[in-house]
């Protein structure tokens, strides 16, 4: 006998958020963690984060920045359309 398998389609979506790398930038300055903590605490590079609040990087993984949200106290209004 053989077991069902289930077949996922990844849905691949993404969406423009103006002036997010300056949005980034001001949130860990009012946070008044350093940019170390910060990346320990959410589990990214240094490098990373700068290439992100520098305007380096095309995109952000949604998990990436609900982690940031969170560990910066602060709500960047990034939904999808269809989020509740």
């Amino acid at each position: 006998m053989f077991a069902n398998v289930k077949v996922r389609r990844i849905q691949r979506l993404e969406i423009e958020v103006s002036e997010l790398p300056v949005q980034l930038r001001s949130a860990l300055e009012r946070s008044n963690k350093s940019a170390s903590k910060l990346c320990n605490e959410v589990g990214i590079s240094r490098t990373y984060w700068y290439r992100l609040i520098n305007g380096e990087e095309e995109a952000i993984a949604e998990e990436t920045l609900r982690k940031l949200e969170a560990a910066l106290d602060v709500n960047f209004g990034v939904s999808f359309e269809g989020d509740r």
